[in-house]
């Protein structure tokens, strides 16, 4: 695989500012305005971010699994629900230090962590299939190095966009070989289709809204890092027993939703305000049901997508990647969080089902 041949240009990178950096320039800021009383724990009211590429989030939201841990933990919190569009939205919220958890893409905390940003994962929210390059119908683009001097759309800042880049760099190209449109994802499917972009990055929802409709030329899941749920360490260090007990809710809507499988597409059907055949293909994408503990094989993905950061220009090299990388994780909350036994809840579902 041949390394970029030019760094992003002053042009990129402002684009990638522009149409990305809110929810990042927000977290680095939040660093410096969150109030004391939140770092002394004196707080009294959390947050908790619900997204459409985790659909567990709306469960947690909506079936009660966060309160009732509470009751055991600290039953004055009062908890509110708050939606993150994007994956920058959950990185600015999580930085605010006003959010218990909240959701976000590997790749995109990690740019966060390289710069500044204080946060870390603790829990493994889903190993998801999440992001594919789209064309239109009756394409002739079929490999990713027939992208070069062509329109690609792509949110900045995001999953797809990093999907994006190793896409470019295992056909020999960098973002100055193509035309990037810095577009929403659903702002990058109507330039698609509308004939402005040849090619779109597609993620989660969105993909899922035209994956049996349009050509998807690539789509690799090795190629994406993982979903995380994701803290400020200062709400850690002050209010571990809630992130523990937010954890183990999610735990909680894990379980519910492998035993109810059907009931949970008719609530997410409602919730995510999609059709059933797109929360099916969103949730099964998202390969939700796995171990909950963040380990080597996450890490391999974030070293390999950092990797591309830093030869695109994103991250400076050396130690802006290793200190990004080193304690990204904090895996004793998830190791605390109660394990779930896949085989044995298959086996046995009319005994374990809570209904």
């Amino acid at each position: 695989m041949r390394e970029f041949m030019s760094r992003f240009t002053r042009r990129h990178f402002g684009a990638v500012a522009l149409a990305g950096a809110t929810g990042l320039l927000a977290a680095c800021s939040g660093e410096m305005e969150r109030a004391a009383s939140v770092v002394d724990g004196s707080v009294d009211r959390m947050l908790v971010d619900y997204v459409g590429y985790s659909p567990l989030t709306y469960l947690v939201r909506d079936r009660g699994f966060l309160e009732a841990r509470m009751l055991d933990t600290n039953p004055a919190l009062d908890l509110d629900y708050f939606p993150s569009g994007y994956e920058s939205d959950a990185i600015e919220a999580a930085s605010s230090g006003r959010y218990l958890l909240a959701t976000s893409s590997g790749s995109t905390i990690l740019e966060a962590r390289s710069r500044g940003a204080a946060l870390k994962a603790v829990a493994v929210a889903s190993e998801p299939n999440w992001c594919g390059l789209v064309t239109r119908k009756g394409s002739k683009l079929t490999t990713p190095a027939q992208l070069r001097g062509q329109s690609v759309a792509v949110t900045a800042n995001s999953e797809a966009f990093y999907y994006l880049l190793r896409l470019l760099d295992s056909a020999g190209l960098g973002i100055d070989d193509i035309d990037p449109l810095y577009l929403a994802h659903d702002l990058g499917l109507a330039a698609l289709r509308d004939g402005r972009a040849a090619a779109w990055v597609g993620f989660s929802t969105s993909l899922a809204q035209v994956q049996h409709e349009l050509p998807v030329m690539h789509r690799d899941p090795l190629w994406t890092t993982h979903c995380f749920l994701v803290t400020h360490e200062d709400v850690l260090a002050t209010r571990r027993a809630e992130v523990q007990a937010a954890v183990n809710a999610y735990q909680d809507a894990r379980r519910w939703a492998f035993l109810n499988t059907g009931r949970a597409y008719d609530k997410l059907t409602i919730d995510m305000q999609q059709s059933n055949v797109v929360v099916r293909d969103v949730l099964n994408d998202s390969n939700t049901f796995v171990d909950r503990v963040p380990g080597e094989a996450h890490l391999e993905r974030l070293q390999a997508v950092g990797g591309i950061m830093v030869r695109a220009g994103i991250i400076t090299e050396g130690a802006s990647l290793d200190a990004a990388l080193s304690g990204f994780f904090e895996p004793s909350i998830a190791e605390a969080a109660p394990a779930l036994d896949y085989v044995a809840l298959a086996a046995n579902p009319e005994s374990t089902s809570d209904g």
